[in-house]
């Protein structure tokens, strides 16, 4: 079982797939997999299942009523159990239309539904004297359909469904019965290992399931992201205190019985050492023995393995270049300017962020600074209202922008970067080849490699694909044109489409279109 973002999900459960077997991508909530895996598509048809879940939207019980689908699933496993199905029918439309309700119906049976899944959710509500008379009650409000309910009725009812959807989660993982469960970029969702949230606690009902054997499920949590051991006083507060959720991953791993009193020890054990290393080098053979002691008790849990050595230099056939940055005095006045803003708003302190990217008022949109602006806009005092005229040159420019004028780059790093893309040319290439030539005539020059831009702020990643992007559309002649930047409605120049079942905009096909014919003259001709 693994879990990952949707995107991802299905490359990744095939390449777990050594077996070739039929795999299955649940992308959808917990609740709606009965319906996935009945029949043909049942766990029982196969000893091994690969099934790949997105945390985003499996363990989602946010939205108390969930989709028509779900609600349509519970009215066939309780319409048999209730005094009034009618009530229940009418109960568990909520706002769906009629139609759209009666549609969800029609071909929705339990045929080929395991099981095992119906009998305990029918059992734990059934046992749940408070909820199953609370059913009963609310199915007695609702004898027929209205158009609306008061308030305090459709609260009623709303809160009901939303406390069968969660009966009905927790009977699903009974079905998945997992063995392996690998959590792929696992710091992306701590909320599910630590939280207390239902979407936590269902996901920690799968993590713990164990059969009637006793046999329990294993987890291996997956990152390529290097932890980082410490909190900065300029870190965002939604990025989480990292030592402290390296501490509470360990308890983690170490089980649920051991867990917090384990990583407790090595909590101190740590500081131990971090004492030791600042008592250097008196202390030696203390930090030696502190720092080993460390090790055995986080390989228990934890493997690192890096790919170096499978390359024959030793160096993942990467290599770091040094950039030649150059830093101008607007960069500096834009530090200058934008330092009083922070100033004025009693913002963390803005110098890493500068030495990354350039424009910051523009790209810092959910960082402290940001925030704390948008919140005074309304009523700016005077040092923020001074501060923030000095800065409009550190901004970005809607008049220039829409003009497709060229922008200064306004900080080393991109100033930089943008060398290296436009001086090579690289905004002319379609892509960069991986190892074949591209078309054309062989350059003289080494041939094109791709780059990979590591930066710890969210920040950077919006400012090189829009400064860059805008960039390489300039040089492409797209203001000379007559366009503007901002406008409405911007031409696509590839567009295939139908127009009432028949095929158009096909003018630019044949110059895309792969032709074995063309490729075979034009081999013949060389």
């Amino acid at each position: 079982m693994f879990f990952e973002r949707f995107r991802i999900a299905a490359q990744n459960i095939r390449r777990l797939n050594v077996l070739d077997r039929d795999e299955l991508a649940l992308p959808t909530r917990m609740t709606l997999i009965p319906l996935q895996v009945r029949g043909e598509n049942g766990l029982d048809s196969n000893k091994v299942n690969f099934i790949s879940l997105t945390p985003g939207t499996t363990f989602d019980l946010r939205s108390t009523t969930g989709v028509t689908r779900e609600r349509a699933l519970l009215l066939r496993m309780l319409e048999d159990r209730v005094s009034r199905p009618r009530g229940l029918y009418n109960l568990l439309q909520v706002t769906a239309g009629v139609h759209g309700w009666k549609d969800a119906l029609r071909d929705l049976t339990l045929d080929g539904v395991d099981r095992r899944i119906i009998d305990r959710f029918c059992k734990d509500v059934e046992a749940d004297a408070a909820l199953f008379a609370e059913l009963e009650a609310v199915c007695d409000l609702f004898p027929r359909r209205r158009k609306t309910y008061p308030p305090e009725l459709a609260q009623r009812r709303n809160a009901l469904v939303g406390k069968l959807r969660s009966k009905l989660s927790y009977a699903c993982i009974d079905a998945l019965k997992p063995d392996l469960i690998i959590m792929d970029e696992f710091q992306r969702f701590r909320d599910l290992l630590h939280g207390e949230t239902p979407a936590a606690e269902l996901a920690r009902e799968l993590f713990d399931y164990s059969d009637g054997n006793g046999h329990a499920a294993r987890t291996l949590l997956l990152s390529a992201t290097p932890y980082r051991m410490l909190t900065l006083s300029g870190d965002e507060p939604d990025d989480g205190d990292h030592y402290r959720d390296f501490l509470e991953t360990l308890s983690y791993l170490y089980g649920r019985t051991n867990g917090p009193q384990l990583a407790a020890t090595l909590e101190k054990e740590m500081r131990e050492f971090r004492g030791f290393l600042h008592a250097l080098p008196g202390a030696r053979p203390e930090a030696i023995r502190a720092r080993r002691g460390i090790e055995g008790s986080l390989r228990k849990v934890m493997a690192r393995t890096e790919r170096v050595a499978s390359t024959i230099d030793r160096d993942s056939m990467v290599r770091e270049t040094q950039m030649s940055i150059s830093v101008l005095p607007g960069d500096l006045r834009e530090a200058a300017y934008v330092s009083d803003v922070a100033r004025a708003l009693d913002a963390p302190e803005i110098i890493e962020y500068w030495k990354s990217a350039p424009y910051l008022l523009n790209f810092m949109r959910d960082y402290a600074l940001k925030r704390l602006m948008e919140e005074k806009l309304e009523r700016p005092g005077a040092n923020l209202r001074a501060a923030l005229i000095k800065a409009r040159c550190a901004m970005l420019d809607h008049a220039r922008l829409d003009a497709y004028e060229p922008l200064d780059p306004a900080n080393g790093r991109m100033r930089s970067m943008m060398n290296d893309m436009f001086g090579e040319g690289l905004d002319q290439n379609l892509w960069i080849p991986p190892s074949m030539p591209y078309y054309g005539s062989g350059r003289q020059s080494p041939p094109l490699t791709k780059a990979l831009i590591f930066s710890s702020w969210s920040m950077v990643p919006d400012a090189i694909a829009a400064l860059l992007s805008f960039e390489a559309e300039r040089r492409m002649g797209v203001g000379d044109a007559g366009r503007r930047y901002f406008d409405t409605v911007r031409p696509r120049p590839l567009q295939f489409r139908q127009d009432k079942g028949r095929l158009a905009a096909m003018r630019a096909m044949h110059l895309i279109y792969p032709s074995p014919t063309l490729a075979r003259a034009s081999r013949i001709h060389s």
